[in-house]
Order: structure tokens, then C-alpha cells, then sequence
């Protein structure tokens, strides 16, 4: 019998060739990561109480965002990459501004940890999930 014709996608072709690199050790067990849709593309990882922000190329965070009391568990940069929401064991979601790792709003009506959060492709609004089995669209 014919072999099938070899066929492989540009897809394909670049899977098998990936090879991972290890950007840095983390100081917790990790919850999230989640890429900037926006230049310079950077990466934010939830562990333990903080968010770290990393460049794509970097093992040092650029910024580490250290406003919580409880474990994070979820970011997500909005499209322009300006904010970051983040939820948590706190209940509340917090919105900062990437550049200044500042608090710009806080979002209270979970009753039980956030898991996850994702701000929509206009910008305009937020959605939010978690252990209360609530997803809400701020």
C-alpha cells in the first residue's frame, strides 16, 4: 500500500522544532501567566501575593506588584496593555495600572476567591469568575 503524502503545516513545522526556555524560578507555585496584547508584549505571573511582570526576553522581572494579602490567582492585561486586573483568595478584583503597578479600582461583589478575569476586546468591561460560582461583567 501508499504511504499517505508527507503534508505539514507552517503550524506543524514550527511546534516541532519549539524548545522551551525557563525564564526564571518562582517564588511560589504559579496561578496564571498572561501576555500584554500590546507592545513591548510583556508577561504578567500570579504567585503567592504578587504579580510580576516580565519582559519577554528578560529572568528578572521589570516589576513586581506586591498589593495583596492573600494569594493571587489571576491576571489580565487589557487590550491596550495599560491595566492589569487581578483576582484572588481576597474576593475582590484589582485594577492597576501596568505602568506604576498603582491601584486604580477595586471591585467588590464575590463572595469567595476569583479565579478568573478577563477584560473584554473593547476595554470598556471586565469579566470576573470564581469559587462563588459567580461570573460577574463589570
Amino acid at each position: 500500500q501508499p504511504k499517505p503524502a508527507e503534508f505539514s503545516t507552517p503550524e506543524q513545522k514550527y511546534w516541532r522544532k519549539f524548545k522551551t526556555i525557563t525564564m526564571t524560578k518562582a517564588y511560589a507555585a504559579v496561578h496564571s501567566v498572561s501576555f500584554s496584547p500590546a507592545a513591548p508584549f510583556d508577561l504578567a505571573v500570579t504567585n503567592s501575593t504578587r504579580v510580576q511582570i516580565y519582559g519577554v526576553r528578560g529572568k528578572a522581572p521589570k516589576k513586581t506588584i506586591s498589593r495583596f494579602k492573600d494569594i493571587v490567582y489571576c491576571a489580565s492585561f487589557r487590550q491596550d496593555g495599560k491595566l492589569l486586573a487581578c483576582g484572588g483568595e481576597e474576593k475582590d478584583v484589582k485594577i492597576m495600572e501596568t505602568g506604576s503597578g498603582g491601584l486604580l479600582r477595586m471591585l467588590r461583589g464575590h463572595t469567595r476567591a476569583v479565579h478568573t478575569c478577563e477584560f473584554t476586546p473593547h476595554n470598556k468591561h471586565l469579566a470576573t469568575g470564581g469559587d462563588d460560582r459567580v461570573v460577574k461583567y463589570w
